[in-house]
């Protein structure tokens, strides 16, 4: 349980810390009986710079704020790389 409620992403892919998560959401399942307490359980542990892209949306679900941590990730790694041709 005090896994789960200090889980910080820190250096970790989100989906590195997804993993973790689901994991350790086993072992504390009325921390995250709601979908709604899940999604914010998660939303917690994630890095700043893409807690500030997720957070602002209040996006009401885990999966919403799972796929739009993702996004968010993906879209800031490819930022700094010159454009595909």
């Amino acid at each position: 349980v005090s896994e789960l409620e200090g889980l910080k992403q820190g250096s970790l892919t989100v989906a590195e810390n997804e993993a973790i998560f689901t994991e350790l959401a086993r072992f504390a399942p009325h921390m995250v009986d709601i979908d709604y307490k899940k999604a914010r359980k998660f939303e917690n542990g994630i890095r700043n710079n893409i807690l500030e892209r997720v957070n602002v949306l209040k996006l009401p679900t885990y999966v919403d704020v799972l796929y739009q941590a993702l996004m968010s990730e993906a879209n800031m790694a490819n930022r700094g790389k010159p454009p595909a041709d």
